[in-house]
């Protein structure tokens, strides 16, 4: 008599997407040279504004079929439950100002206008990867064929330096980055979704840096304890970047 086939053992079932690079937009938050500590928890980490295009159409594809296969088919549609690594531009300047309850109407309105100018029309990403794996960093160099990849050797300031002068906020460039599916804890309680994995970064331009005052109630809101990254040794490692 045959064996039966089986059972799939029940419950979360991490999976991963392809690694793929961004199209161009803006560093805000850069964490590239350090990881940066919050709430207990210390991640490399950036969001990057990002126009609508074929390749984050393809992203979030990606996204939303990960998440189909570790929570099912009707995952993104309660957003209560799951959480995502990215945001519509003109809901980011929704949740800004609805935490501006302070300013005047006119000084409301011209923030407004500052906001829009970033992020209407455009979507944010964010990304994440643990303090034991740092991102790949690069310099788009004008004349050569090839990115200039930044060094990161252990305990060299110079080189965190480095990093810090290119990655800044409001600089423009892209990311790599591996959607991956998260699940911490059991119950109501439990915090899970959608995170991308940030595999490397690449400087494109300068920009006009941005201030932080504008984007203190964005930080509020999704860089606290919304996805954990997973430091899995089976994480699609990233190759060499390219534009």
């Amino acid at each position: 008599m045959a064996k039966p086939a089986p059972k799939k053992k029940a419950g979360f079932q991490k999976a991963y997407g392809k690694t793929i690079n961004t199209k161009p937009g803006r560093f805000i938050f850069a964490h590239l040279d350090i990881a940066d500590e919050y709430e207990g928890n210390t991640n490399f980490c950036t969001n990057l504004v990002v126009p609508h295009s074929d390749r984050l159409d393809e992203i979030l594809k990606e996204i939303d079929d990960i998440g189909k296969k570790s929570f099912g088919a009707e995952w993104s549609e309660k957003p209560e439950y799951y959480f995502k690594p990215f945001t519509k531009g003109e809901e980011v300047v929704a949740k800004i100002l609805a935490k501006s309850t302070d300013l005047a109407p006119e000084q409301l309105a011209e923030k407004k206008a500052r906001l829009d100018a970033l992020y209407a029309g455009n979507y944010q990403l964010r990304a994440k990867s643990g303090e034991d794996k740092p991102p790949l960093c690069y310099l788009k160099v004008e004349g050569e064929v090839k990115p200039h990849k930044l060094l990161r050797r252990p305990g060299n300031d110079e080189d965190v330096a480095a990093i810090t002068a290119a990655f800044y906020d409001g600089a423009y460039g892209i990311i790599n980055v591996t959607p991956h599916t998260y699940k911490k804890g059991d119950g109501p309680k439990a915090v899970q979704g959608v995170g991308l994995i940030l595999q490397a970064g690449m400087f494109l331009k300068d920009g006009p840096r941005l201030g932080g005052a504008d984007i203190d109630g964005m930080m509020e809101e999704d860089f606290g304890t919304d996805f954990e990254f997973e430091s899995d040794s089976d994480a699609t490692e990233t190759e060499e970047i390219s534009v």
